[in-house]
């Protein structure tokens, strides 16, 4: 990709959780998951996480691959209050930005989005790389 490219994950994090209950209450599949203990190539996992994303995708305004996240997880909003209690769950929104050419995008949080992230206490961590 020449151009801009942007992408989002929803990542949830907690101690232990049973990763088919979450898949299942919020209705939609993971890009993947990884379970507290479980050795990966460099690391060992510290915590329990599962997590949805968009692809990389051309974009000039992080807020158009939000809403793609966002629309996935709207009608579950309440389950996800639930499980965070229940399971004591991080809900994290990480947005990450290649900024190619000098085109750097809109970087700000429509209404909409924060009403949202707030109503499930959610956090946001944005990444930038330049090229």
């Amino acid at each position: 990709m020449n151009k801009t490219n942007i992408l989002v994950k929803f990542i949830i994090t907690g101690d232990h959780f049973p990763i088919d209950e979450i898949t299942e209450k919020l209705k939609v599949q993971p890009k993947a998951f990884f379970l507290k203990g479980q050795k990966g190539k460099y690391v060992e996992r510290k915590e329990t996480s599962w997590y949805i994303s968009t692809e990389y995708e051309e974009s000039l305004d992080i807020n158009d691959q939000l809403k793609k996240i966002i629309d996935l997880l709207i009608n579950q909003r309440n389950q996800l209050v639930d499980l965070k209690i229940k399971y004591q769950l991080g809900y994290l929104f990480s947005i990450v930005i290649n900024i190619k050419e000098n085109q750097a995008p809109a970087v700000y949080l429509e209404q909409d989005v924060i009403e949202f992230a707030n109503y499930i206490k959610a956090e946001f961590d944005i990444d930038l790389y330049i090229s």
